[in-house]
């Protein structure tokens, strides 16, 4: 049984300027190399010479609710053999890294991809030559004001025999970016959200742990924005322990979000705190937008030094008992003079007894006998 692969072959790139050549036969221009390999295929907006690929790297439009436009893409075939194509338009989305890209040939578009009409869904392309394949862009009464995006996209199906022997059908797609501007009130905006700090401790008393900032950057408003983003990490009193520029924030279509998280290295000092900072910068090919001022969300952890502080109550522990030890060594033993083995009540009679016999013997040495004076 065949699987089905999807292959993104080629970045989706998708200004209007007259058709020249819709559906006629143009020979093939040399094709551009990628990767050492020339391209066997490519899909670009029509030139003003249909012989060559556009100078255009997109459609752009600007268009009021209920006008149209029409133009055309045109499929170049480099090969040596016709090949046949199956062509159609579906919405723009951002991936969760910020790339661009569009729904799937089976899903419905609500956008832009549902408002552009082309003549042509499958189209065949002889060898060395390419065809324009027109159609019509029309704004509904009812669409909103801001950036709209969509993509046309060629698509070839081939069959491989990967190494376990298998048929296997590839689905190769290429395809060109639309841009689309409906006049009206715009707001540019960048929000920050759902900024979390975490934070993992390490066992070394002296070590640094693992900070983690995760947030969400959206696209608030209705124009296409990129941005610039900083991440700042400070300590106790608003020390700053470390400082990061972040990677430019990728072309954001209105409406969608990207969720990053950046770790940092910074000792475990009770109380830490990081601060997200993101300045809008307008779109490509917008020059007259007003970007917005830049934004700043805060969030903190607690980041207690267990390890520490275990080693000092096991210190002051130690210390405690070992000068207690010290105290009971240096207290001297107690005798008592005269006296032997006994109570302290015995020595204190038996002392008391010994002064009054003193007392008793110095008081007879010093009588006089009675009847021993002398005699006349």
């Amino acid at each position: 049984m065949a699987l089905v692969l999807a292959v993104l072959a080629a970045t989706l790139t998708v200004a209007l300027v007259p058709i020249v050549g819709v559906g006629a036969q143009q020979p093939a221009p040399t094709p551009p190399s990628t990767a050492g390999s020339p391209n066997t295929w490519a899909l670009a907006p029509t030139g003003e010479d249909p012989r060559q690929p556009s100078s255009r790297p997109y459609f752009s439009y600007e268009l009021a609710p209920g006008a149209s436009v029409r133009d055309s893409v045109t499929l170049w075939n480099y090969s040596e053999a016709d090949q046949t194509f199956t062509i159609y338009a579906k919405d723009a989305f951002n991936t969760a890294e910020g790339g661009f890209d569009i729904l799937a040939a089976d899903k419905a578009s609500t956008d832009v991809g549902g408002w552009l009409t082309l003549e042509q869904s499958t189209v065949r392309v002889p060898a060395r030559s390419g065809l324009a394949v027109p159609f019509t862009l029309t704004v509904p009464a009812n669409a909103t004001p801001g950036d709209h995006a969509a993509g046309v996209v060629a698509s070839l199906a081939t069959t491989g025999t990967p190494g376990d022997g298998r048929n296997v059908l590839v689905d190769h797609r290429v395809g060109s970016r639309v841009y689309l501007r409906v006049p009206g009130a715009l707001d540019p905006s960048l929000t920050i959200d759902d900024v979390v700090v975490g934070y993992q401790p390490v066992v070394n008393p002296i070590g640094s742990g693992d900070l983690d900032v995760t947030f969400t950057i959206t696209n608030a408003g209705n124009i296409r924005l990129k941005g610039n983003q900083k991440v700042t990490i400070s300590g106790p009193l608003g020390r700053v322990l470390d400082e990061r520029v972040l990677e430019d924030l990728p072309e954001l279509l209105p409406g969608t979000s990207v969720r990053r998280t950046e770790r940092f290295q910074v000792p475990p000092l009770v109380r830490l705190s990081a601060d997200v900072t993101v300045t809008p910068v307008v779109g490509a090919g917008r020059p007259g937008d007003e970007a917005p001022e830049s934004t700043t969300r805060s969030a903190s952890v607690w980041a207690i030094p267990w390890t520490f502080l275990a080693l000092v109550a096991v210190a002051i522990i130690a210390w405690r008992v070992r000068a207690r030890m010290r105290r009971g060594r240096a207290r001297p033993s107690s005798v008592v003079a005269g006296g032997g083995p006994g109570s302290g009540d015995d020595a204190g009679s038996g002392g008391a007894s010994g002064g009054a016999d003193r007392r008793d013997r110095g008081a007879d040495a010093g009588a006089v006998p009675v009847g021993s004076g002398a005699s006349d």
